[in-house]
């Protein structure tokens, strides 16, 4: 993450520089007030404290730019008299002014946080203002770093929030709730932008207890495309896909305060390494003051860019999971689909049927096979064609799975033009039921074979096995026991069902 900017405080010349002198020697504190005289008296404010705890009572009441500090105070002495000092106003800076010619106790006073140490009576005007105005630059540099590592810890604690998802919508959630409490304004909204059509705001974080009683949606309380395309860069980001140098707007409408910040991903052509990386646009993040007079610091945008990069970044990462996602999911229904029928194929079969075995022994239920064959489908392909016979296998796997309709029920091509049915927590007599459904189904369906012997329309051949608590089978059994029953079935004429379970010579 890049570093976030660290404006240099600069005094100017007409500046006001207020200074709180806390001195018990009144020559002392009129001596120190002729030397600003000296100089400019017109470009210090100064107030004047005879006693540390007079001071420290003004500290609390006023503000100061610098605290000129005697270290012998009838109510505090040497190191002390600073630590207390500090306590009370950790960010203005100190210039000590002593008559203790100490160099042990001057580094001291510097390592406790005063800017300088000066010795009475050897220093002149000049001298002493040129002292005042380093200090406070230096305070105000000092406090501008620790303002900034703050501000940085913030924001990479928000990265940590905000990349700690892959969900897009959680993602979003995060940024602008995070957002909001950040900038601590009334509403933070992102937009989606897609091309040719108009930005749609997906989520927004608000907090209207502060604000208008009813704010409406920020498309309704203005034109939002219109602002944009007013804007002659945003122009440039709406109407291509391709750009660079995005920078945040500011709006000012209805004296409240809006500030935009396009949400872009980067995009390179992964086969050419040194392509350049075009820039195109997701979305648009805005935060809305609703309240008059909100003035959007520099620090507060340069967060805000650097927030909206890792978002992006975010953003990408979640669109590329969930496509990896997408299709892992898709590989593993092709990996399960027969590729023609789009029945689940032989693999998925072998899968289900282990384990519904594993269901009906544990929960004592039975199961059964249905497998079928289509009769004399090789005359059928050699008469009409092997695209013909494809379109007739998709016919007679819809039919089946007419047949067989709960969501337990599983159809499935198990090789060349034979399907079969696992039918689980289902007895012998209901999956002849089932049976009896997938003819009826074929016999509506009426397909035409003109060289079938014995049938003018396309007929199926059924073989029924089911294993249950008394007599349970594996799985290589149960389907050895429905392919018997199905060669039983084309041997007693075709376009019949029988069951393995019916006949006691039927024996594993």
């Amino acid at each position: 993450m890049n570093r976030l900017k660290c404006n240099q405080p600069v005094l100017s010349d007409s500046q006001i520089i207020k200074i709180l002198l806390i001195e018990d020697n009144r020559v002392e504190a009129e001596l120190i007030q002729e030397l600003f005289s000296e100089v400019n008296s017109n470009q210090f404010a100064i107030t004047h404290a005879q006693r540390l705890s007079q001071g420290i009572k003004k500290l609390i009441d006023f503000t100061f730019d610098i605290i000129l500090l005697d270290l012998s105070l009838p109510d505090s002495q040497g190191l002390n008299t600073v630590i207390q000092v500090k306590a009370k106003a950790p960010t203005t800076p100190i210039v000590v002014l002593t008559s203790l010619n100490d160099q042990k106790l001057a580094i001291q006073v510097v390592r406790e946080g005063a800017q300088d140490y000066l010795i009475k009576g050897q220093f002149a005007g000049e001298n002493l203002i040129r002292a005042i105005r380093y200090a406070i630059e230096r305070e105000r540099d000092r406090e501008s770093i620790r303002q900034q590592a703050k501000r940085e810890r913030i924001l990479e604690r928000m990265v940590e929030q905000i990349r700690r998802s892959l969900d897009l919508e959680e993602i979003l959630h995060t940024t602008v709730t995070q957002i909001r409490q950040f900038l601590k304004t009334d509403r933070v909204l992102i937009y989606r932008y897609q091309a040719d059509k108009s930005p749609t705001m997906l989520l927004e974080a608000a907090d209207y207890s502060n604000s208008y009683p009813e704010i409406p949606a920020i498309h309704e309380l203005f034109n939002l495309p219109q602002i944009l395309s007013d804007n002659e860069e945003f122009i440039q980001v709406i109407n291509s896909k391709k750009m660079s140098n995005l920078k945040p707007k500011l709006f000012n409408l209805h004296k409240q305060s809006v500030l935009a910040i396009p949400i872009c991903n980067s995009e390179s052509d992964l086969k050419k390494p040194q392509s350049p990386v075009y820039h195109q646009l997701w979305g648009i993040i805005i935060a809305h003051h609703c309240t008059p007079n909100r003035q959007w610091q520099t620090w507060e945008i340069d967060c805000l860019n650097q927030l909206v990069k890792q978002v992006s970044i975010a953003i990408q990462q979640s669109e590329l999971y969930q496509k990896v996602k997408t299709d892992n999911q898709h590989l593993q229904k092709l990996v399960k689909i027969d590729s023609l029928t789009g029945i689940a194929n032989r693999r998925r079969f072998d899968q289900v049927l282990a384990e519904e075995l594993i269901c009906s022994r544990r929960n004592l239920t039975p199961l059964s096979l249905i497998l079928c064959d289509i009769d004399f489908f090789k005359a059928y392909n050699d008469t009409y064609g092997h695209w013909v016979g494809d379109n007739c296998l998709k016919e007679v796997a819809e039919a089946i799975c007419q047949a067989a309709q709960r969501p337990s029920d599983l159809v499935a091509r198990y090789g060349g033009e034979e399907f079969v049915v696992i039918l689980s927590n289902t007895d012998n007599p209901g999956a002849f039921i089932v049976a009896q459904k997938i003819r009826y189904q074929m016999d509506k369906l009426k397909r035409p074979h003109a060289k079938s012997p014995i049938h003018p329309w396309v007929t199926l051949s059924l073989g029924i096995a089911t294993t249950t608590p008394s007599h349970q089978l594996s799985s290589s059994e149960l389907v050895q026991l429905a392919d018997r029953a199905l060669y039983k079935a084309k041997a007693l004429g075709r376009d019949r069902i029988f069951s393995a379970n019916s006949d006691p010579d039927f024996q594993v």
